[in-house]
């Protein structure tokens, strides 16, 4: 991993449309969109390993937060930053379990 990289996952929901919400909540609230990692835990693997560690912290988040984000909506799936994009739905996450 160079300095430039960092690996990330971004919760997406559907359907959230702004209605009253200030800006200032949105901003606030979108940190719970993203999901925290250990960047020290994606060096020097590959891809395959990558997304093995991602869904596990991936399946932390959405307990964490009931599969629900307060201000966003119902959580549909996840974006993966690593060595590639890639995203993954609920219902592979729900798998795992």
């Amino acid at each position: 991993m160079t300095n430039l990289e960092r690996y990330f996952i971004v919760a997406q929901t559907k359907n959230f449309q702004r209605t009253y919400q200030p800006i200032a909540v949105l901003a606030g609230a979108s940190v719970t969109r993203q999901v925290e990692l250990n960047q020290e835990d994606f060096k020097d693997k590959n891809i395959s390993e990558q997304l093995e560690i991602a869904k596990k912290f991936i399946l932390k988040h959405y307990q964490k937060y009931n599969g629900e984000l307060a201000v966003f909506a119902k959580i549909t799936s996840y974006i993966c930053y690593l060595d590639t994009q890639i995203e993954i739905s609920i219902d592979e996450i729900l798998k795992i379990k």
